[in-house]
């Protein structure tokens, strides 16, 4: 494995956590304004991708965004902190925070996906998924003051710490081969079969479950330790698990694995509004949630989009990533009350999660068994290459 990668982007990942973390923190420092807020916040974010994930692919320039980036979160960090009590620049700050957050991300995920090999990607993805939640939560739990400016100072120290470390550290690292599987066409209709269930599990996360949570509310501050415990522990195990799973068995298996996790959640959500009344049930229900979103933070941030832009060599296939920040952005404009009685939202959530295993069937593995003999060809050419290289 390349030397530094998954030290390095440990840490750049858990800043990319902490740094949205951090600035909504701040956005809640704004009670009247909290709610939409943050709702531009992560409107701004998928916004960001979208457009940014086009000029990039365009200009193949992606070292600059990190140092564009860090400069510029620098100065509006700064700014924040200059008007942390004035409102009448709290929208224009939050849409541009939001705005740079979608290029970190996206400048982040592309060297990912240039510095690994699509055989590892899921593993090594696993790894930097559970080392960078345990990262987050430490960074976490010594900024927990609500305090506006000792979190802008926070924010301000994290601002510049990703741009150094993939600066020197990464500079010198060598890009993985590509490896095209298919025609633009292939591609492009394979992505659509790919978004959909990612979409699909986006809104239903976002919306369904948001009322569903919230008749959960008295029942989890009874167990907030516990939740804190899970919310932590799980995504660690299923990242692991279901990047292994990826890379031995194939994206669509994982996948398959991980919305049939949260569709159990759905239910056993369901069972527990029928007034079952049991701890272990409540325990399950928080765990397989927990545990599927490990799976969805591996694949669909790690591996799978990445799957497509190594294979095609655009960075247009990361607007896939967007979906989900904008699921985030529409929660506030959602109806306080929903008329579909919460027992028959959470079955219809697990239908539709369950449906959402559908476009799998018509969907391309993007790491078939042919595919491997071609990777495990590729990197035996190039190993001679390098032999050859350093003993000449």
């Amino acid at each position: 494995m390349r030397k530094g990668i998954i030290l390095l982007l440990i840490v750049y990942y858990s800043v990319v956590l902490n740094w949205g973390l951090i600035f909504t923190r701040i956005i809640r420092s704004y009670p009247g304004l909290m709610s939409l807020g943050e709702s531009v916040f992560y409107i701004s974010v998928s916004l960001s991708i979208i457009t940014g994930s086009y000029f990039i692919g365009k200009t193949e320039r992606y070292l600059s965004i990190i140092d564009v980036w860090a400069i510029f979160s620098f100065s509006l960090a700064t700014s924040i902190a200059l008007h942390i009590y004035d409102s009448s620049l709290f929208f224009f700050q939050v849409a541009l925070a939001g705005a740079f957050q979608g290029l970190l991300i996206l400048s982040s995920f592309l060297h990912f996906s240039r510095l690994t090999m699509i055989h590892e990607r899921g593993r090594i993805g696993g790894l930097i998924v559970s080392g960078s939640l345990i990262f987050a939560s430490a960074i976490t739990s010594i900024s927990l003051s609500d305090d506006p400016r000792q979190l802008m100072f926070l924010f301000i120290a994290l601002s510049l710490l990703p741009a150094i470390l993939m600066r020197l550290g990464l500079k010198n690292e060598e890009l993985a081969p590509p490896i095209p599987i298919g025609g633009k066409h292939n591609l492009t209709k394979n992505f659509l079969y790919y978004l959909v269930p990612w979409t699909l599990y986006s809104f239903v996360n976002a919306l369904p479950a948001h009322y569903i949570t919230l008749m959960f509310v008295d029942v989890f501050k009874e167990i907030y330790n516990v939740l804190i415990i899970f919310s932590y522990l799980m995504p660690c195990v299923g990242a692991i698990i279901g990047g292994v799973i990826a890379d031995h068995y194939g994206r669509k298996i994982s996948m398959a694995l991980a919305l049939s996790l949260y569709g159990i959640g759905s239910a056993f959500s369901g069972l527990i509004l029928l007034k079952v009344e049991s701890i272990l049930l409540i325990y399950l229900l928080i765990a397989i949630n927990y545990l599927s979103w490990g799976f969805f933070f591996v694949l669909y941030f790690f591996v799978i989009w990445s799957d497509f832009v190594s294979t095609s060599g655009s960075s247009l296939y990361l607007i896939g990533m967007a979906v989900y920040p904008l699921s985030l952005g529409l929660i506030p404009f959602a109806p306080e009350k929903t008329f579909i009685p919460m027992v028959y939202l959470a079955l219809l959530s697990c239908v539709i999660i369950f449906s959402s295993n559908v476009p799998l069937i018509w969907a391309r593995e993007l790491l078939s068994s042919d595919l491997k003999k071609k990777v495990n060809l590729i990197v035996y050419l190039e190993n001679v290459k390098k032999l050859i290289k350093g003993s000449s």
